[in-house]
């Protein structure tokens, strides 16, 4: 278990950083022959839309069939479609539609694989080891993103898109053949030992029909949908558009800032590695962990009363890093500990379709959201939004934590954790 952990989170780094760096050069390859934000926001935006449409149906296909092999395709496939693509870049060396086949082709491939990959921990490590390997996951995805986009800006510069997707298609590869040596536990289906004799309708009606009887599931759920309208959009284009553009830091001030959300992810991830018990506790504090983000959108004034006080770009910066820090350490916790609960708790046949119904439900207002922030900000000032924000999600957080739906869960895990109100 220990070495399938370990080429397990060996083929995430090897294939996440060949990612990163594609995605950041593809991104500035795309301002070079475009020279148009609003092409460039298409094309990113692109790459949403196979984790909203295609998780809710992919989740049965991943269930009905082999993970491992799923896992191995993908990441194989992928590979040999990057490695195409270098030569089509030959004939078509400016085609957006080109690119667009080509981000929602991969991002599709992604999808199964995201998906094969969440709902197969069980079977690949140790149940107590379950919360180590979603924090490793987690941990090797930050990291990524801190040296991701270093080395795409240096290769690109240095050697251009398509010695980038050349490599890339190469790292795909193997880290496919890194995934071969993973070895599965054999799943206990006694529960249900109709499950792949049926048809992908009926299938779709028993995952339906699951979540219908687990009301606990429905409300983290609609919790994910509503909190994808605000939640996202503020750490992935309010930030950056408020202390950019606004804020005017540097082009190093604002990496530094970005780079602190994923030094929080590690520092998060790590400390569930190496407090196993932590993740249990952290999902009887759900709630309290979402109202101190909360609180830290708010806190988003603190800067602006920076700029106001001392117009020290630093300083701005320093304090949106520590902020960012404990932002993203906090949001680690949180998903963390519930991922790993419900991987836990729900039936091993059903992971992969419960988990593409999660992915959607956690990605479905996104687009909604960054379109509206983008509104309102040509409308409002910047610090209006960000407090609303944070108010908003507070009250979310203080309502939701008094529900009938998470007491009772609340009360079930502490019978099931042996404890006593």
């Amino acid at each position: 278990m220990k070495l399938n952990l370990l080429l397990l989170v060996s083929g995430r780094f090897i294939s996440g950083i060949g990612s990163t760096v594609l995605t950041f050069a593809l991104s500035l390859y795309v301002l070079d022959i475009t020279g148009t934000a609003g092409t460039f926001s298409l094309v990113l935006s692109l790459s949403v839309l196979p984790m909203i449409f295609v998780n809710m149906f992919t989740g049965v296909f991943v269930d009905r069939y082999n993970k491992k092999r799923i896992i191995v395709g993908s990441d194989i496939l992928s590979g040999v479609i990057v490695i195409a693509y270098t030569g089509l870049l030959n004939f078509y060396p400016k085609s957006i539609v080109l690119i667009v086949f080509y981000v929602l082709t991969i991002s599709t491939i992604q999808s199964f694989f995201n998906l094969a990959v969440n709902s197969s921990i069980p079977e690949i490590v140790n149940k107590d080891n379950i919360p180590t390997a979603n924090a490793a996951i987690q941990g090797i995805s930050a990291i990524v993103n801190i040296i991701g986009p270093i080395i795409g800006a240096v290769l690109y510069t240095t050697f251009g898109i398509k010695v980038i997707f050349m490599l890339n298609g190469i790292v795909l590869i193997l880290s496919g053949i890194f995934e071969m040596f993973l070895k599965f536990k054999k799943l206990n289906t006694s529960s249900d030992d109709s499950i792949g004799k049926k048809g992908y309708l009926a299938d779709l009606k028993t995952t339906f029909s699951y979540l219908y009887s687990q009301k606990i599931i429905i409300f983290f759920l609609a919790f994910a949908a509503v909190v994808s309208l605000i939640y996202y959009p503020m750490v992935s284009m309010v930030l950056t558009y408020v202390s950019y553009n606004i804020m005017k830091v540097s082009g190093i001030q604002l990496s530094i800032i970005q780079a602190s959300a994923a030094v929080g992810t590690i520092a998060g991830a790590s400390l569930i590695s190496f407090i196993k018990s932590l993740s249990s506790n952290m999902i009887k504090r759900f709630f309290t962990l979402f109202k101190i983000q909360a609180i830290l959108f708010i806190l988003w004034l603190l800067p602006f009363g920076a700029q106001t006080l001392t117009k020290n770009m630093w300083v701005i910066t320093i304090i949106f890093s520590i902020i960012l820090v404990i932002l993203s350490s906090v949001n680690t916790l949180q998903n963390v500990s519930m991922i790993s609960y419900f991987q836990f708790q729900i039936p091993e046949e059903l992971l992969g379709r419960v988990f593409g119904v999660f992915m959607t439900a956690a990605f479905i207002f996104s687009p909604v959201g960054l379109w509206l922030y983008g509104v309102l900000l040509d409308i409002f000032k910047w610090y209006y939004l960000t407090t609303a924000s944070g108010i908003i999600l507070l009250l979310i957080g203080i309502f939701a934590v008094k529900s009938k739906y998470f007491q009772d869960f609340i009360n079930d895990f502490k019978i099931k954790q042996g404890e006593m109100l």
